[in-house]
């Protein structure tokens, strides 16, 4: 891909620097989309580019007309060289039009669309509606006849598929679908629950079968089901669609449709830098999802059953049986077991081990080859399940030629036994070590919480944010607020409390540095290298936009950095309610140190004038001027004198009010115009008192 005019580059000037993808995604936070977000930066780093992701935030802050709080328009086609798009989740978020508006915010560059075909651009798909299909299959043959489907959001297009896709499975089987049995989710958890409720409360309806839209509804179903003392599998079988990591480890464990999301993300990556010009039949991939069957569905455990032939002659003499010759075979059975996990070197040195321990050479080889290829595998942080069939395919293909060496058949079943044994020990350990990493971390979290809610201002905040990223294995960060001093729709201008990376410490200038948006996913601020990845999330509070935050990408996990961003956007939020208090305050006692300062001088200036001394008139005497003048300046300082001790009364009452008001500066009544502007009563009462 030729690369032009991007993050900060001049329009149509070619620059050095891996090409840019940006991402597009509703969410971070939940299970799929941050597994999506980790393969996406997998790929982008073996493939040489860099990734930023700009995100939507949580759907729940986001309220029905009101304007999302997403960092997309950060995106541009000045900043970025492709385009790749969560469309199934963008779309149930923002509706397709608005999206389709998205897309063509970005004219000349490739765009991506993941999950969902998009017309016109090119897309990598699954096929939901066969893959819904086969789950659904899979429970009627387990005699289900009253399959109930807890769906996905409407608006979503790989709900709609995998809806379509229960409902010819339930076709297929003779079974008329009932709409009773069909509940609308989101996805989430939550929803899993309320649809239990509104099964078996609301509507009073019973099923023997559960399929789920994703694993996440389909395990909370589970719990919500055992809870009222329903049992699964035995009165009612249960399947999801993901194979999110949890599945494995539910009680009972999932049964589910299995997505290659690695896959997903490599191809989408892959077809992104090929570029624009690429044939219009090639831009529809679509990627085959595999049936995971555990017992959530009723399936017992996994039995290896064989059919052969009864052995002809005992094991007298130890020497080669024909399954050596098999080697070469063997060996590509196990790599077609987990492709992409176990390469042909750590094949031969297991298939080493095992033809060791038959020829009764060692009695550990194996095992400790096994062991070696799952170190290896925790090492590039994969998962060890993933490796279960590499000894089923083993087991296969050895032991049907064993059968006539029954010596040999007992070490071979002994070696797989403890490979297995070993297996199971390596994924218990795993778990236990992610729950306690969770378990860390909900605790570093809570000591973010607790630093930054003392804040007393955004560029205290940045200082106290500093060594938590550290801590949190975020290696980069960039917060900036919105400017205050511009109107409170103007996005297009921010403050820059903090500019943070692992190599060099929080710049000392950037409290005064303000910029544009758009150039936080700049070259100005970001380090554009092949493997970077970056994340531009939205702060925000209710309906309060608040500013943005850009992080570089450390730990895959999306649900660090949406954690971090909401704690931040809380302790901007108290720190601008603070400074407003702490304003109202300098005001209000500015106003009592005015009115004080007036009260002071309207009483000093009614003592100075006293009552008035004139001369009686002699009776029957004509009056004279002067005496017509002193009656008529005495009836003025009366009226003055009553006027000015009202105003008294009034300013001595306002002092007392200010003086104890102790409610907040938005309930606390304002000052009127005249005492903000600080009006002169005692001149005056000396006026009209002259």
């Amino acid at each position: 891909m030729t690369r032009t005019s991007r993050a900060g580059g001049a329009a149509g000037v070619p620059r050095a620097g891996p090409p840019v993808i940006g991402f597009l995604v509703d969410r971070i936070d939940d299970s799929y989309q941050h597994k999506l977000l980790a393969a996406l930066v997998a790929a982008t780093a073996e493939l040489g580019a860099s990734l930023i992701c700009f995100c939507a935030g949580p759907a729940g802050q986001r309220r029905a007309g009101a304007e999302p709080h997403h960092a997309f328009h950060l995106a541009s086609p000045d900043n970025i060289d492709a385009l790749v798009l969560s469309t199934p989740t963008l779309t149930s978020a923002m509706g397709h039009a608005a999206l389709m508006t998205q897309i063509a915010r970005f004219p000349g560059i490739p765009v991506v669309s993941m999950g969902a075909e998009v017309e016109g651009i090119a897309s990598i798909v699954l096929d939901n509606g066969d893959a819904m299909r086969q789950v659904t299959r899979h429970l009627v043959e387990h005699d289900c006849r009253r399959i109930a489907c807890i769906r996905g959001p409407a608006g979503n297009i790989e709900a709609e598929e995998r809806y379509q896709g229960y409902l010819r499975a339930l076709a297929d089987a003779g079974l008329d679908p009932e709409p009773q049995l069909v509940v609308e989710g989101d996805f989430h958890a939550e929803s899993g629950v309320e649809a239990i409720r509104v099964l078996l409360d609301e509507r009073g309806v019973r099923f023997d079968g559960l399929v789920a839209g994703n694993d996440e509804m389909a395990a909370a179903a589970i719990r919500e089901l055992q809870q009222r003392g329903v049992r699964v599998p035995a009165e009612v079988k249960v399947t999801g669609f993901d194979d999110d990591v949890a599945a494995e480890y539910e009680l009972p464990s999932l049964t589910t449709m299995r997505q290659r999301v690695a896959v997903l993300a490599w191809e989408a990556v892959k077809l992104a830098l090929t570029g624009i010009d690429i044939d219009v039949s090639k831009r529809r991939h679509q990627l085959r999802t595999e049936l995971v069957v555990r017992r959530s569905c009723g399936c017992p455990l996994e039995r290896e059953q064989f059919s052969v032939a009864a052995p002809k002659r005992p094991d007298h003499v130890e020497h080669e049986p024909p399954l050596i010759q098999k080697r070469p075979e063997l060996c590509l059975q196990m790599m077609a077991a987990a492709p992409a996990l176990l390469s042909e070197e750590h094949a031969n040195q297991l298939l080493d081990g095992f033809f060791a321990g038959l020829m009764n050479r060692s009695v550990t080889a194996f095992v400790e080859s096994w062991d070696a290829v799952l170190r290896e595998a925790l090492r590039r942080d994969l998962d060890p399940r993933q490796y279960q069939p590499v000894t089923t395919a083993l087991r296969r293909g050895a032991v049907p030629p064993l059968i006539q060496f029954p010596g040999m058949l007992l070490r071979a079943e002994t070696m797989l036994h403890e490979a297995r044994v070993l297996l199971a020990n390596v994924v218990h350990q795993r778990a236990t070590q992610l729950q306690l990493q969770e378990r860390r971390l909900l605790g570093k979290l809570c000591e973010v919480a607790q630093s930054l809610i003392v804040a007393e201002d955004d560029f205290q905040l940045g200082s106290l944010l500093v060594p938590h990223l550290r801590e949190l294995g975020i290696p980069g960060c960039c917060l900036a607020v919105y400017d205050p001093r511009h109107a409170a729709g103007a996005r297009n201008r921010v403050r820059v409390v903090l500019q943070y990376r692992e190599s060099k410490s929080a710049a000392s200038d950037a409290s005064h540095r303000f910029c544009y948006e758009s150039e936080l996913v700049s070259a100005r601020f970001l380090s554009f290298e092949p493997g970077s990845a970056t994340i531009a999330l939205p702060l925000f509070f209710g309906d309060r936009k608040l500013g943005l935050v850009v992080f570089d990408v450390g730990t895959p996990d999306g649900t660090v950095y949406e954690a971090v961003r909401a704690q931040i956007s809380a302790a901007l939020q108290a720190t601008s309610v603070n400074a407003e208090a702490r304003a109202f305050n300098r005001d209000r006692e500015l106003l009592i140190e005015r009115l004080g300062l007036q009260l002071e001088r309207l009483q000093l200036a009614l003592r100075a004038a006293g009552p008035l001394q004139s001369e009686s008139p002699q009776p029957g005497a004509t009056p004279t001027a002067a005496t017509e003048r002193s009656l008529e300046s005495g009836d003025t300082w009366e009226r003055a004198a009553s006027e000015a001790t009202l105003r008294l009364a009034d300013l001595e009452d306002t002092v007392r009010a200010l003086a104890d008001a102790s409610a907040e500066p938005s309930t606390l009544r304002a000052p009127s115009d005249a005492q903000r502007s600080g009006v002169g009563v005692a001149s005056k009462a000396r006026k009209t008192g002259a």
